[in-house]
């Protein structure tokens, strides 16, 4: 959305296959992560309402099979599903602008995936605390240095540790 507001219309991307092809679903919620565990039982399609081939007749539990063993249908299916949702959501951006509403628009996607990170963070929080390892309760960016304020089960010490950003 961010290339949109500045204007550009036209996009070029290996993102939807790159994900793909490493077991990751683009959603409305963020990106999911098929690999986890947490889908293993999870027969629900990867994005309700999504009309792509992958969503309409295939579950979550059974994509993550499918990547779990490194199975060629599974980088298909989630391939599949993330061209679908980025058409989906281009189709979305041009309704928002044909009804002057984009602004709005971007807003609300905006702070669906702030709700999405929120609770990647929540849980990220229970798995560290539960094995006394480091608990990040923030995380910023200013001027390219990363700061991160956390507390430490090892030491019991609160820590604030900052980087720049490495660049590949």
């Amino acid at each position: 959305l961010e290339g949109v507001l500045r204007g550009i219309d036209m996009f070029d991307c290996v993102l939807q296959t790159r994900a793909g092809r490493n077991g990751m679903a683009l959603t409305r919620h963020g990106r999911m992560t098929m690999k986890n565990a947490k889908y293993e039982h999870d027969h629900t399609p990867l994005e309700e309402g999504c009309d792509c081939y992958c969503c309409q007749n295939f579950t979550r539990a059974y994509v993550r099979h499918l990547v779990k063993e490194k199975e060629i249908l599974g980088a298909q299916l989630l391939t599949m599903h993330n061209l679908r949702f980025s058409l989906r959501l281009m189709e979305d951006v041009r309704r928002a602008i044909q009804e002057d509403r984009f602004g709005d628009f971007a807003r609300e996607i905006a702070a669906r995936r702030r709700r999405a990170d929120d609770e990647n963070i929540v849980l990220l929080h229970n798995f560290l605390q539960r094995f006394g390892l480091v608990i990040i309760f923030s995380f910023k960016r200013r001027n390219g240095i990363y700061s991160l304020h956390c507390y430490n089960y090892s030491t019991k010490k609160a820590e604030t540790v900052s980087a720049s950003k490495v660049q590949p």
